[in-house]
């Protein structure tokens, strides 16, 4: 089932990083057919290893400051592009929400969003995967790939690339 969303709208995902899921409110951003980047509340940082940033660990992705809606506090959020078909309009239970810096529920105002992402952002936004309701039915709800007799295994979304200008040869020997 294919949903189309549009700019400003609020939806709900579940994050994953490192065998980590984060359930989370979200803004769109930028709608798609694949992929659809989406404001999170900064409290869905990412750190500098590449997991779920905690307290004051250095951040892997830059966090913006937007006003909130009603002008009167500001709301710190993070952009991500995570596969439009994990997006839901349907609120999950414990959901990360939009904060203030009192703490307090204050969504961000659109426009701003929109002019952060396209001006100080420039467009650019992290990659995150979205669990889709179906994996999380599933005792296991991340992948690893094994490459090497020592088990040492990939867990931070990494792909291997094999160059054309290698042998068949070559190539059977980084397999094994």
């Amino acid at each position: 089932m294919s949903v189309d969303f549009s700019e400003g709208e609020l939806v709900y995902c579940n994050l994953h990083l490192q065998g980590v899921t984060r359930v989370t409110e979200a803004v769109v951003v930028e709608p798609g057919s694949w992929q659809t980047v989406i404001a999170c509340p900064s409290a869905c940082r990412i750190s500098a290893d590449g997991g779920w940033a905690t307290g004051n660990q250095l951040y892997g992705c830059k966090v913006f400051e937007c006003p909130s809606e009603d002008g009167s506090t500001i709301c710190s959020v993070v952009f991500y592009s995570v596969a439009t078909e994990a997006l839901s309009y349907t609120s999950f239970p414990g959901a990360t929400v939009f904060q203030d810096s009192c703490a307090r529920c204050a969504l961000p105002c659109v426009e701003s969003l929109l002019h952060q992402f396209h001006n100080e952002a420039a467009m650019d936004s992290i990659h995150v995967r979205a669990l889709l309701a179906r994996e999380l039915t599933t005792a296991t709800a991340h992948y690893e790939v094994q490459i090497g007799a020592k088990n040492v295994l990939f867990t931070k979304n990494s792909l291997v690339l094999i160059p054309d200008f290698l042998t068949s040869r070559e190539c059977q020997a980084l397999v094994d």
